[in-house]
């Protein structure tokens, strides 16, 4: 998920190090365990309305994909499909910004480059800008409780061998759906939200094709098959607002393009069918 660095980024890592000079060194922490099949199948909780079943039955048979969907609206949290977990790849980008910028201002061209773009030399130095790896995450894990997420742990033995870092994290549909509702809601959220509604052309496939989205999109490679997981993430307008929304993809066929056709798919499904769902205000 790299794109063009962009110009001054390495001048601002000078910068933002100034930042990291006082905290004292800590081991890594471990690699989180995986969350229980138990754990999440009872987010499952709510009965499934707006046709969510029947877009993502659609969807897979379609293209012969693995599908998840996860809505967040004033009725609570709905999730169908049968994907229903996974790697957060660059949605993770999202409260990683928001940690980043709420402790130095001059990090928001870097928030740009790994929002807008998907930078991840600008994530990279926004995930240092926090200190190491320790405080790092617990940082990056401060934004998701602000949201009511006590279950997400954020992968932060970045530099740890076959470890892809802060991308590994397991984030559940239904738990970015609830951070999506409440972006509007946490203190310094207005540039990244306007970053999410600034997404690059060449990424606005899925919810990039609703008029009015803010989200983020993540991508990548299963360690082992080498078949791609893609997913984004954010809010889509309804009659009255906003709803969260989360999607992933896993296609049969293993390619990122696949997944984008999916996802494109699914989005545009949604949105005729939540045009009346209560959003959640702050």
């Amino acid at each position: 998920m790299r794109s063009r660095f962009s110009r001054g980024l390495v001048a601002l890592s000078a910068v933002l190090a100034t930042t990291v000079a006082g905290c004292s060194a800590s081991a890594p922490a471990a690699d989180p365990e995986p969350l229980s099949r138990e754990v999440i199948e009872s987010i499952k909780a709510e009965p499934v309305t707006y046709q969510l079943d029947e877009i993502a039955t659609r969807v897979a048979a379609e293209l012969d994909a693995e599908v998840g969907i996860a809505i967040h609206d004033a009725e609570g949290v709905q999730q169908a499909g049968t994907l229903l977990s996974g790697e957060s790849w660059s949605t993770v980008k999202v409260p990683l910004s928001l940690a980043a910028i709420r402790q130095n201002e001059e990090a928001l061209p870097l928030m740009q480059a790994a929002i807008e773009e998907s930078d991840n030399d600008a994530a990279t130095l926004l995930w240092e800008s926090l200190g190491d790896a320790h405080r790092a995450r617990e940082q990056v894990e401060a934004v998701l409780r602000e949201t009511g997420d006590e279950i997400t742990v954020v992968d932060g033995d970045h530099w740890e061998e076959n470890s892809r870092g802060y991308g590994d994290t397991e984030w559940l549909p239904a738990a970015q759906a609830k951070f999506a509702t409440q972006l509007r809601c946490l203190e310094g959220s207005e540039p990244l939200l306007e970053s999410m509604g600034n997404i690059t052309e060449e990424q606005r496939y899925g919810m990039g094709q609703v008029a009015g989205t803010h989200f983020k999109g993540g991508w990548g490679p299963d360690a082992v098959t080498g078949d791609y997981l893609v997913r984004q993430f954010g809010l889509l307008p309804v009659s009255d607002g906003e709803v969260g929304v989360a999607l992933l993809v896993k296609p049969a066929d293993g390619t990122y393009e696949t997944g984008q056709l999916a996802l494109t798919r699914l989005a545009e499904a949604l949105s005729q069918a939540l045009t009346e769902a209560a959003p959640v205000n702050c």
